[in-house]
């Protein structure tokens, strides 16, 4: 909290970006220690489990707009002021999500996310600053990222059985040591009109008929490529919010 003679010593643009960057540093903070409730809720199926992360973020915003009231005409007094929060926070939260379903495109890299997940609060409390230079900066950027975030997961390579075979290392022809379950050999990876088969003998001590898995199977034995792959980001948050209100899968390691 800022004390009222220090604000007076600040400038319009310093105290815009204090409460901006504080803003930023509390939603990161806030998404890596009581954001994981949401995953959960998603998981369980449970809402009231994510009810303290939107308490949380808009408790947040309310203070830091009470320490800088006069960055934004909504934030001067407390009643505008606590509806600035209820926007400002609850649209942090959401735009975490966002943040968390683009970062899985680009898996095992995901973690790179982290410093961005308290960036939506900031982009939407600073539409409502009462500088109208920021605000368009604010709505250029938010608009800049969304557009990013859809674009680029979609341009990814496609994430396939082939893929993910060629980034083991593992020619075509060769063995292949995949760990596919109880009581299953290696098997030899063929290539049939662009699909993979893994081919694998059941036991050992059994006949040495092979079988053969489907693309499917393979993926889930195999780690994703590195340099990410092909995500339909918006569908994928859809898929994530409705899966908090009702029973469907957000499909965890699909």
């Amino acid at each position: 909290m800022v004390p009222r003679t220090a604000q007076r010593r600040l400038t319009d643009g310093q105290l815009v970006a204090l409460q901006l960057g504080s803003l930023w540093l509390l939603g990161t903070v806030g998404a890596i220690t009581v954001g994981w409730l949401v995953v959960l809720a998603a998981f369980l199926h449970l809402p009231w489990l994510a009810l303290p992360v939107p308490a949380v973020s808009i408790a947040t915003a309310y203070l830091t707009g009470f320490a800088a009231p006069n960055v934004s005409p909504l934030t001067v007094r407390p009643w505008p002021r606590l509806a600035w929060a209820f926007v400002v926070g609850l649209s942090g939260v959401l735009g975490g999500i966002f943040v968390v379903e683009v970062a899985e495109a680009f898996e095992p890299a995901e973690w790179v996310a982290l410093p961005f997940l308290g960036l939506p609060v900031a982009i939407v409390a600073g539409l409502f600053v009462a500088d109208w230079r920021v605000r368009i900066g604010a709505a250029i950027l938010g608009v800049a990222l969304v557009a990013g975030g859809i674009a680029v997961p979609a341009a990814l390579p496609e994430d396939t059985a082939a893929r993910r075979l060629a980034w083991t290392g593992v020619p075509h022809e060769r063995t292949l040591a995949a760990d596919l379950g109880a009581q299953r050999l290696p098997g030899k990876a063929t290539a049939d009109s662009g699909t993979l088969i893994l081919e694998y003998g059941p036991q050992l001590w059994v006949s040495p008929v092979w079988t053969f898995v489907t693309d499917a199977e393979l993926m889930a034995a195999l780690p994703k490529a590195s340099g990410g792959h092909r995500t339909d980001v918006p569908a994928g948050y859809a898929r994530f919010v409705r899966a908090i209100f009702s029973g469907g899968s957000i499909g965890f390691g699909g």
